[in-house]
């Protein structure tokens, strides 16, 4: 619903990725597009996708952002899935951007073990070329790391 507002929140103003449990604050106020909720996991959403997270329990997830158009990956330490889609898709890896920003899904899914990260891509989308190196970029990520 917050693509066809215009908008980075859901219907309630909430910015879904800030209202995971790890690092969550609260601080920024409704409308500010980074409002992270009354509390960790206030909204459905986020509810439904830690309770996708917890049954599948995966290895490995790429969340898909927009408009940065980089492989977003943490400030130290190995990156080689990050990397590898990197090469792949044509995005370059940003190391620290968004790291430390409170609540994400990344933050929280990366506390329970596994490996989860973002890939933002252009905020002009993709061609269908875009999204066929996307999908190979996946599913190589994907054969590597199990």
């Amino acid at each position: 619903d917050g693509h066809a507002a215009d908008s980075r929140t859901n219907s309630r103003g909430v910015d879904l990725n800030r209202n995971f449990s790890v690092g969550w604050r609260g601080g920024e106020p409704p409308g500010s597009g980074y409002y992270p909720g009354t509390r960790p996991f206030s909204e459905s959403e986020s509810r439904a996708l830690r309770r996708l997270i917890r049954r599948i329990d995966p290895d490995l997830t790429i969340h898909y952002h927009q408009p940065w158009g980089a492989v977003l990956a943490p400030c130290r330490g190995p990156i080689p899935a990050q990397r590898l889609y990197s090469r792949i898709s044509g995005l370059e890896v940003d190391r620290c951007r968004g790291q430390d920003l409170p609540g994400t899904v990344t933050r929280w899914q990366n506390r329970r073990g596994g490996t989860a990260f973002v890939v933002e891509l252009p905020e002009r989308g993709l061609s269908d070329a875009g999204v066929r190196r996307h999908a190979r970029a996946a599913a190589r990520v994907a054969a590597s790391h199990g």
